[in-house]
């Protein structure tokens, strides 16, 4: 036992602790390792975010397009109308275009909004006099656009169904395929952005927020600029991560007949 003893103490006393130059050298290799994989962190908490916006986006659009389906089929039939969104139609057009997302040479076959027609029949007497009512069918008009309604005129104008935190512009077009009058499409082209709430914040060198169109057509030409518009399609619009814009057709069989 004093055997044990005694070599325990002298192994003890001949322990040594790390030295300095260890020290730092461990510290060092630490850092070299933690400095990549903070690097792999960071980029994957932006990428998770880049693509949390995007999908939003794209859900966004989805619910847009389903209002729309939604009151166009609803409708006894309905007509394209710019109502009295004051947006310049040109502006929507041109950041459409520069996302491929329409190909024709001028916007003059689009509309800024759609006018939706629906009967109702009421019952109403003869005259004053009578007891009798007759049914009497009332055709009703209201305009749905992208823009906000205008102060009492409620019932003739309203917006289409959008979250109000994204800004939303869109066109439409009557397509018709191959000048058959009876197969007529609806075309919906939408433009879809967060809408800034502070100040401007960039990632990845591209603006996550916009206060307005003017400043998502700037966005869109200054990407273009330094990217090139080769790498923009209309398929993925992999340039544009904060700026969503789609093109969908419906066809339509409650086109108001010319």
């Amino acid at each position: 036992m004093k055997r044990f003893i005694k070599n325990y103490t002298s192994y003890m006393r001949n322990e040594a602790g790390l030295t300095l130059v260890e020290l730092l050298a461990s510290i060092t290799i630490f850092i070299l390792i933690l400095i990549p994989l903070s690097s792999v962190y960071v980029s994957g908490i932006t990428t998770y975010g880049k693509t949390q916006v995007q999908t939003s986006l794209r859900n966004e659009a989805d619910f847009i397009i389903g209002d729309i389906m939604d009151k166009l089929q609803n409708a006894s039939y309905f007509d394209l109308d710019d109502g009295t969104d004051n947006t310049d139609k040109s502006d929507i057009f041109n950041v459409l275009k520069s996302g491929h997302v329409v190909t024709e040479a001028n916007d003059t076959a689009f509309k800024k909004g759609v006018a939706v027609y629906t009967r109702e029949v009421n019952y109403e007497k003869l005259n004053e006099s009578s007891l009798e009512k007759v049914p009497v069918s009332i055709l009703k008009k209201k305009v749905y656009q992208f823009s906000p309604t205008p102060s009492g005129k409620e019932d003739l104008y309203a917006p289409f169904s959008c979250d109000d935190s994204y800004l939303v512009y869109g066109l439409f077009r009557i397509i018709e395929e191959n000048s058959d009058k009876n197969n007529k499409r609806v075309g919906i082209y939408l433009i879809i952005a967060p809408k800034k709430q502070n100040n401007d914040i960039i990632q990845n060198g591209q603006k996550t927020a916009f206060s307005n169109l003017a400043e998502i057509k700037a966005e869109v030409e200054r990407l273009q600029s330094a990217q090139g518009t080769e790498t923009a399609t209309a398929e993925s619009n992999v340039l544009f991560n904060y700026i969503y814009m789609v093109r969908t057709e419906l066809s339509v069989n409650s086109l108001s007949q010319e």
